[in-house]
């Protein structure tokens, strides 16, 4: 813990010595600052970080080396009816006529075919991942859906592309039925081996945290408010909190209030943070004055527009 003692700044005093209770601009002087980072500090712990990252992701790559092969698989764009040309017209054990049908699986062409002596073959464009109550599921599927999600794009965009293109493509049900059981999954585990490997690479040191919210839509329409608190040195990504408009009783003004107090809540006890820094809400400014009034009297809030948080080193104001 660091008390705000140990900071280098100074309330207003008046004639008498007692504190006059105004609000003091001070400059704040990154060589006086005891957490401020040299260059060569900054170097050396961007490589052991580096490091450890690269054992989680290789870890992760070890333990599903079997999907991450299906999905660098190149794939490519091509008509029903020129691969239906590559089945021969005979049977190929005993040369008869072959009858020939074909059904759509979502994004994966699955050809049977029969002869009149009834021997039987079939084939299908993609690779089977895994069978689930003896149903397939398909490698393009999943990745197809993975794809849409990773990309940022949304489902409906996508679906009016392919229609235009015809190109077949997994139903709108399927798609949210593959995010919520495989892709969604899949990336909390991810982000959640990645944010224990931050953390326990920043334990020990007094951390300068820059944070802001972002909504889903502007105004008083937005639904979502995702916060997001990074580190300034290596603008490394610490934390994020998702919030619903529903949680705070349809009041979407407030989402970034709650996104923050619970990220402080949640990192209380893991990380050290000896600076804040955020816009100038009156919100948020109302929800550190009171932490510091409870156990956050560690953290220093310094408020600076979105337009300067880049460079709040040189150039930023304190207002305590």
């Amino acid at each position: 813990m660091v008390d705000l003692s140990d900071f280098p700044c100074e309330y207003e005093e008046g004639t008498n010595g007692a504190d006059t209770g105004e609000e003091t601009a001070t400059m704040l002087d990154p060589e006086a600052d005891c957490t401020a980072y040299n260059d060569e500090t900054i170097a050396a712990s961007e490589e052991t970080l580096q490091s450890i990252l690269e054992k989680v992701y290789k870890k992760n790559q070890e333990k599903n080396r079997k999907e991450l092969d299906y999905s660098k698989a190149p794939k490519v764009l091509v008509t029903a009816d020129k691969i239906k040309e590559l089945i021969p017209e005979t049977c190929h054990v005993c040369g008869s006529a072959i009858s020939l049908q074909h059904t759509m699986s979502g994004t994966v062409l699955i050809l049977n075919w029969n002869c009149d002596n009834g021997h039987l073959g079939n084939w299908a464009s993609s690779d089977v991942l895994t069978v689930k109550n003896h149903q397939k599921v398909y490698v393009n599927s999943i990745q197809l859906a993975a794809a849409i999600l990773l990309s940022g794009n949304n489902f409906q965009k996508f679906s009016l592309l392919s229609k235009f293109l015809g190109l077949e493509i997994i139903s709108e049900t399927l798609f949210y039925r593959i995010q919520k059981l495989y892709c969604s999954p899949a990336i909390k585990n991810m982000w959640n081996d990645v944010k224990g490997a931050i953390h326990q690479h920043f334990l020990s040191t007094g951390l300068t945290l820059s944070g802001d919210g972002r909504n889903d839509s502007p105004g008083h329409t937005a639904r979502y408010c995702v916060y997001t608190l990074i580190e300034e040195t290596q603008k490394l990504v610490v934390d994020l909190e998702v919030v619903d408009k529903r949680e705070t009783g349809g009041k979407s003004a407030t989402m970034e209030k709650l996104a923050l107090s619970r990220l402080l809540q949640r990192l209380k006890g893991v990380l050290k943070i000896d600076h804040l820094v955020t816009d100038a809400s009156t919100s948020i400014k109302a929800l550190v004055r009171d932490l510091k009034g409870t156990y956050y009297m560690y953290i220093l809030l310094i408020y600076v527009s979105l337009m300067s948080i880049q460079c709040f080193f040189p150039a930023c104001y304190m207002y305590l």
